[in-house]
This record gives structure tokens, sequence and C-alpha cells, in this order.
């Protein structure tokens, strides 16, 4: 759209001038995005690389677990389980302790996603039902943009065809019972078990966006 164009021109010119690294990092964060929201996935993944890396450096961890969900749904629509499931598994780890609930339902998603792709389908009914009752909880509607680079219905029926109709119930079902923590480390989980309770740490959230960057990122939401 016109107003998407006019800021991308605007961010694409601040990038010229000398900008502290942080600053840097969120404006090729929301060029990342802009680019998604035209299906150029190819620079989306560029800039995405490129801000996760100045937030690294920084040490904005909010921010490195915001790109890392984003990278991980590039490398699954190449199929890419083995590359993509790091990515929402240190997304994960992070938001153990930031509880950030977005960026864990994104990387529930990823996580099932993997799971369909690596022939466990219980385990990724499972983790479905757990990011649709986050989603649900948090009120968030799926974009047009985010349905475009997740293959939702291939994954799920990967998993509903590995599973008899009773046992993919089942298995969605359980899912929807966990809490957000459990759902966390259910994902983590290296064996196809079932949650436990974990306690639940509390570190101060670093390097968030200013309310101006956070109105440019719901823009392109």
């Amino acid at each position: 759209c016109e107003r998407m164009m006019s800021l991308r021109t605007e961010v694409e010119a601040l990038l010229s001038e000398p900008l502290e690294p942080r600053v840097t990092a969120h404006l090729l964060l929301f060029l990342a995005f802009a680019a998604g929201s035209e299906m150029d996935l190819e620079q989306m993944k560029v800039r995405l690389e490129e801000a996760l890396t100045l937030y690294r450096e920084v040490g904005d961890i909010r921010n490195v677990a915001t790109c890392l969900p984003s990278l991980g749904m590039l490398l699954l629509i190449q199929g890419d389980s083995e590359r993509a499931a790091p990515l929402f598994e240190e997304g994960l780890l992070l938001q153990r302790e930031l509880k950030y609930k977005t960026v864990v339902y994104f990387s529930l998603m990823g996580m099932a996603g993997v799971a369909a792709l690596r022939g466990q389908p219980a385990r990724a009914a499972r983790l479905f039902g757990a990011s649709e009752a986050l989603r649900e909880d948090i009120g968030l509607s799926v974009t047009p943009v985010a349905n475009a680079y997740y293959d939702y219905e291939s994954y799920v029926g990967a998993a509903r065809a590995g599973l008899s109709e009773e046992a993919f119930n089942a298995a969605w079902s359980e899912g929807r019972t966990m809490s957000p923590e459990q759902a966390v480390e259910y994902a983590l989980s290296a064996e196809d078990t079932s949650p436990r309770a974990i306690p639940e740490p509390h570190v101060a959230a670093p390097g968030s966006l200013t309310p101006r960057e956070e109105e440019i990122a719901l823009l392109i939401a």
C-alpha cells in the first residue's frame, strides 16, 4: 500500500546514516516484515538475518527471540526442518524467561510443522492443539501473510494421516489442556512425552521496541 511504500522509503533512507546498532536492527526488522508483506521471502530472510546478527551483538534478547521463529518459518517453506528446529527451540528457550506469548505461539506452530515433517504425528497434533489454545487466549488473528508462508493445512493433514481419527483428536485435545509453560517444555523435550509442570523464572525483558517501532510493526501485521 502507499503508506507502506512511504515508510519503507523513509526507513531505507535512514539506513544510509550513521546509527546505533540497535536502531539499525529495528529498521532492518521493519524492512524484513515489509518484504514479507509483499511475499518477497528471500529479501525478508536477508533482512531478518541482518537484524538478528545486530540484536545478538547488542544483547537484545527480546528481539533475538522475535527474529528466530520468522527465520524458522522461512526454512520450513523449503522443507528444511533440521535447520528450522534449532531456531524455534532457541526462541522457546528465551521465551521461558521473557514470556512474550505471540512469539511463543509462532514458535509452537513452527515446532508442530517440524514434527509433521519428521513423521511425528502425535507430537504435531499436541503442539497444534497447544498453539491453538494459546492463540485463542491472546486473541491473535492469523494474517494472510502468515498463512502464505506456513502450510498449515498440509502439516495438519500429515499429522492426521499418521493417526487414527480418535488418536488424532485425543492428542489435539491433550495439547489444548497444556499451559503455555507446559507447551514450551513439551516442544523442547527430546522425547514425545506428556508435559510436566515447570517453575516460572522471573527475568527482565531487555531491548523492547519503542512505541513508534511497535506501531510500525503493527502496521505490518
